[in-house]
């Protein structure tokens, strides 16, 4: 049934995310979700999964690629 996510870490506005792609051959991802921790917990989750123009104005960049983190804008 979701054979089709394959989520990838990344950056957002020097934020933290996980951007969530289609295929792993996808040049953008179709949306992404932001985590909230403190203390080793997480205490949010933000799905952009219903609002996809969201990401496709984003500037993400999956954390393989900058690893200093910053986004990438």
């Amino acid at each position: 049934m979701f054979d089709y996510w394959h989520f990838v870490p990344a950056w957002l506005d020097g934020g933290e995310v996980l951007a969530v792609y289609r295929s792993p051959t996808d040049p953008r991802p179709t949306y992404f979700v932001e985590l909230t921790h403190a203390g080793g917990q997480i205490t949010g989750i933000r799905d952009f999964h219903f609002v996809p123009y969201v990401a496709a104005e984003a500037s993400i960049t999956p954390s393989h690629t900058n690893k200093e983190g910053g986004g990438g804008n």
